[in-house]
């Protein structure tokens, strides 16, 4: 439905959601610091008609006194699908205006909204395991998963599918079977099927000529560093597609296996363009 501009209106709708969302995060051991809200946006005509719009916003939550006790890293901005009540991480701001905590989240159409404190430890990462504050930091803000509800497998390699799992839930992409980008060797049923189509329609992945994307397959440290990369292009973090041959040089000098970085990998976008 096209709407005209010069007839129509804008309708931002900020409203206070039911309490099932929240029961539902306090059912996962997360202690919910804000009521749930929704954020609708419509643009409207004069002659009543609607159409939803999702564009780029930003919502401010004024979080609790209590919350000025709990460290950063236990805080995590979270949204609800009100259909289907998954549960997705949301990229949250936390600062501190006029005296009040704050936290500040990028709004994806119709979902309800909350943050919540969290704080997740696996039984397979001990104090003193050199990425323990990493993975707990993480886990608490719902980016990684482990293998249970209790353990998190450190020492296991990561497939190129969970890798593009992980990165779309850190960038608060919200997977959609619908989106469009497909390939081959992923089955719609396969458990990360929704992960990989989001990512690949946001540009995170790409997969190989012969429109396999291998999803079981380990991720090398070159795609992860490229996957990354495109990560930062999506969040605004860096504004060029690559490097140029001379500062490729100079930084790669530095490692003795310079020779094994395939040349599509961080001067270039595409995850595999060069590979069969």
């Amino acid at each position: 439905m096209a709407l005209a501009p010069e007839q129509t209106q804008i309708s931002v709708t900020v409203a206070e959601s039911n309490s099932e969302a929240g029961c539902l995060l306090t059912s996962m051991g997360a202690r919910v610091l804000t009521a749930p809200v929704t954020v609708r946006v419509e643009a409207v005509t004069k002659e009543g008609q609607k159409m939803t719009l999702e564009p780029n916003m930003t919502n401010t939550l004024v979080l609790p006194e209590s919350a000025a006790d709990v460290q950063t890293k236990h805080l995590a901005g979270v949204m609800i699908d009100p259909v289907t009540k998954r549960i997705y991480p949301v990229p949250t701001t936390f600062a501190v205006e006029n005296g009040k905590h704050t936290a500040i989240l990028p709004t994806h159409g119709n979902m309800i909204y909350m943050v919540i404190e969290n704080e997740k430890e696996f039984s397979d990462v001990p104090e003193g395991h050199y990425a323990k504050e990493s993975i707990d930091t993480l886990a608490s803000k719902l980016i990684v998963t482990g293998d249970s509800s209790d353990s998190f497998a450190p020492n296991r390699s990561i497939s190129r599918a969970e890798f593009a799992a992980l990165l779309t839930r850190a960038l608060g992409i919200v997977p959609q079977a619908d989106s469009g980008a497909s390939f081959s060797d992923v089955a719609t049923d396969y458990v990360h099927a929704e992960a990989i189509q989001a990512a690949a329609k946001a540009g995170l992945i790409n997969g190989y000529n012969d429109g396999t994307f291998k999803p079981n397959a380990q991720v090398s440290r070159e795609e992860m560093a490229q996957m990354m990369f495109n990560a930062m292009k999506f969040s605004g973090r860096v504004q060029t597609d690559g490097i140029s041959a001379a500062e490729k040089t100079q930084l790669f000098a530095r490692f003795a296996d310079n020779n094994q970085i395939s040349d599509g990998q961080v001067t270039q976008p595409p995850l595999s363009s060069k590979r069969e």
